[in-house]
């Protein structure tokens, strides 16, 4: 099969910073051979004591019965117990995605390896599982929504369907600036099935009444099908991606660093007041320099040279 390109606008977007992604748990890594948690459909097989596959769809139900038939303790337990080992190691793929430039991401994983990569590559992640957790959002801080909570806080893991149904009144904060940036930024969704029902429901809900005023949402898949590829084309606003997740990423990554970071005047303007202050300009008269293009350099009461014109 054909490499798939990556698509200019998103390529533009995440090297302005301009791009939110939305990490999935649907994507197998590694769990029958104890790399990584299991996905959403083998952990809906695990729990139905299923020989045969199951899709990630089917985990709201699927648990739900087991909660009925052996309470919510022993649910979390079970859950826990195979998503939060000691022994799992970063995915490479998540390793990849805490390198490049996102706005924010937001994931549905409920394990802590995303943040774990994020740390390791020298950045601080604030992990939001709870409305409250938005008043400590902070400026160089790597925003993490998880939606459907987090194996450091039991009480917030979502796997029923009376979790899915009583998500919007628990995040409702959360929710409403998830689907602020559906709307204000490309997404870029990454091991989320493309045939999810409440993946539909969300953006759905996020871009109902807005038309064509959205910025585009890419969909990265492996063999989609036709029906999925056509429900989404069907919505003007949303591209689904036949790709492999962990190479799209690679080339994502490649592309970003052979092409170089262009600055527009204005932004380069604006990084030079920033940089250089005139309020920490001196008010004596400054000692003096001239600059390689004939102008004149001033030293800051700080200290370093900061450039002016004639």
């Amino acid at each position: 099969m054909a490499e798939v390109p990556i698509p200019d606008e998103l390529l533009e977007n995440l090297r302005q910073g301009n791009c939110v992604l939305f990490l999935g748990s649907d994507l197998p890594l590694g769990f029958d051979r104890g790399l990584a948690p299991p996905c959403r459909a083998e952990l809906a097989q695990a729990l139905a004591g299923a020989d045969d596959p199951l899709t990630p769809g089917d985990l709201p139900g699927v648990a739900q019965d087991y909660e009925l038939d052996h309470g919510r303790q022993a649910l979390n337990g079970f859950v826990l117990e195979r998503a939060d080992r000691p022994t799992y190691a970063v995915p490479e793929l998540y390793r990849l995605l805490a390198e490049l430039p996102f706005t924010a991401r937001i994931t549905t994983c409920c394990d802590e390896l995303l943040e774990r990569a994020l740390r390791e590559g020298g950045k601080q992640p604030l992990k939001v599982v709870q409305d409250l957790e938005l008043a400590y959002e902070r400026p160089g801080r790597e925003v993490v929504l998880k939606l459907h909570g987090c194996v450091t806080q039991v009480g917030s893991l979502v796997l029923t369907t009376d979790d899915y149904i009583d998500l919007g009144r628990r995040l409702k904060r959360v929710l409403d600036l998830a689907r602020l940036w559906f709307v204000q930024r490309p997404m870029l969704y990454l091991a989320y099935h493309p045939d999810d029902h409440y993946l539909k429901e969300l953006y759905a809900e996020a871009t109902r009444g807005m038309g064509g005023h959205v910025h585009r949402a890419y969909i990265v898949w492996p063999q989609p099908g036709q029906r999925v590829v056509r429900y989404w084309e069907s919505k003007k606003t949303a591209q689904v991606v036949d790709a492999d997740p962990l190479d799209f990423v690679r080339r994502l990554r490649s592309e970003l660093r052979r092409r170089p970071v262009t600055i527009s005047l204005g932004e380069r303007e604006l990084l030079r007041k920033v940089r250089c202050p005139t309020s920490s300009w001196t008010t004596t008269r400054p000692r003096t320099a001239t600059s390689s293009s004939g102008g004149r350099w001033r030293r800051r009461s700080s200290g370093g040279w900061c450039s002016r014109t004639r």
